[in-house]
């Protein structure tokens, strides 16, 4: 007789939050709520593009605070305009960065938490885009900013799309969460408590960052004093000084164009023979 285990016991430890509501979810996405029912890679396939384009209207247009941050940073550099890198962010298959998530996040109203995996910050987990304690929250996995996904050792579509990719799969997990499960075999359950022990594993970082980025908040009125106190500083600097700063922030956008570029090459550049790939190429 195969060993009966009460798996429920485990899930004490952690707080599951309620699942998000799949209609409101369904309408800012513009889809039906039933296209959440397809598998897994239909998910992908048919969501990463929405979120993409939705991520890039946000950064070009939306009046929120993380939108407007991006746009005023790169209308520092006088020689960057945003729009050009919202024109690359658009292709299919362009490399998708930190502020795309973040503008997802920023758009859904959803927490954004990322874990650094193999890596000089070895599981390093922190929070990306904060929006409230009883928030939803969209957890990554970010394999040395090369991969995007949404657990140490996930499958997603090779096709270029990884973050995006993710943040579906993550979605769709947000609707349908891991549920606790009793009186089944320990067979059964083998691999049923590997998934359940990691989401509690999750849960307990992802709260963790959440607290952090909470308690590290800064109210808008401490931001705009700081950025006034920042820009009566630079006044003061000589005119060399301040070319400086805007020639090394220059800089620092065209590398970052420059590492989208060639992230984005190097994806087209795999072998396409299969659907899915692993660690550690890059998507």
């Amino acid at each position: 007789m195969p060993e009966v285990i009460d798996n429920t016991r485990i899930f004490k430890k952690a707080d599951f939050k309620p699942s998000v509501s799949v209609n409101k979810l369904a309408e800012l996405l513009s889809i039906h709520p039933r296209d959440f029912n397809e598998s897994s890679e239909n998910i992908q396939k048919k969501i990463a593009p929405i979120l993409r384009k939705i991520a890039v209207k946000h950064l070009g247009s939306a009046q929120t605070p993380k939108a407007k941050q991006f746009r005023g940073e790169h209308l520092a550099a006088t020689n960057i305009p945003y729009k050009k890198y919202l024109e690359k962010q658009k292709i299919n298959g362009t490399w998708g960065t930190d502020l795309e998530a973040i503008a997802l996040g920023e758009y859904l109203k959803y927490n954004v938490v990322v874990t650094s995996v193999n890596s000089a910050r070895a599981d390093c987990t922190w929070c990306l885009h904060l929006e409230g304690l009883n928030a939803p929250t969209i957890h990554l996995y970010n394999d040395n900013n090369q991969h995007w996904q949404t657990e140490p050792e996930n499958f997603v579509l090779k096709d270029n799309n990884c973050l995006y990719n993710a943040i579906a799969l993550n979605i769709k997990n947000l609707i349908s969460p891991i549920k606790p499960t009793s009186n089944l075999s320990s067979q059964s359950l083998f691999k049923t408590n590997d998934r359940q022990k990691l989401a509690i594993q999750n849960q307990v970082l992802i709260q963790s960052a959440i607290n952090k980025a909470t308690h590290d908040k800064r109210s808008p009125a401490d931001l705009a004093n700081y950025y006034e106190k920042e820009e009566q500083r630079i006044k003061k600097l000589s005119s060399d000084e301040q070319n400086q700063i805007l020639n090394d922030y220059y800089f620092a956008i065209n590398l970052a164009m420059q590492e989208i570029d060639d992230k984005t090459t190097e994806s087209f550049n795999i072998e396409t023979n299969t659907s899915r790939f692993n660690f550690p190429i890059s998507c």
